[in-house]
């Protein structure tokens, strides 16, 4: 069998399980969800306080698609090497350390090179400098 007729193939088997698994569930939707995460920040409270001022506690304006994260009326400036992202987005709940999450466009603009890995993953991260109404 050709390459092609086997993507076919198992093209067509995944979307016949996944139609099973929509109408066992009872979902009229169709399809994959897919989501896009935007450039954002998770904060600390340390950082929340030094950003937002001592006693800020994060406003959330809407759920996001991932259980338990929203986002929030917090907005701060991110800056590097060279160039700023004014307006970035704060997105809750809080986090026992900060992290920023960015494009590799972002990163070009700000003189930085984000790595690509799972959320979370700190170690050797560039660094950048956030920018609040209370402080930096």
């Amino acid at each position: 069998m050709r390459t092609e007729d086997w993507v076919t193939h198992i093209t067509a088997a995944v979307v016949k399980e996944l139609e099973a698994a929509r109408q066992k569930a009872g979902s009229s939707s169709r399809g994959i969800p897919v989501g896009v995460s935007n450039r954002h920040v998770h904060l600390s409270q340390e950082d929340l306080e030094r950003l937002f001022g001592m006693g800020a506690r994060l406003t959330k304006t809407k759920d996001l698609s991932q259980t338990g994260q929203y986002a929030c009326e917090e907005k701060v400036t991110l800056a590097g090497p060279r160039g700023v992202i004014e307006g970035l987005r704060v997105l809750g709940p809080l986090r026992s350390q900060t992290q920023v999450e960015v494009s590799a466009a972002d990163g070009f603009r700000l003189g930085l090179k984000p790595p690509v890995r799972d959320s979370g993953d700190l170690k050797d991260s560039a660094k950048a400098v956030l920018v609040g109404p209370a402080g930096a």
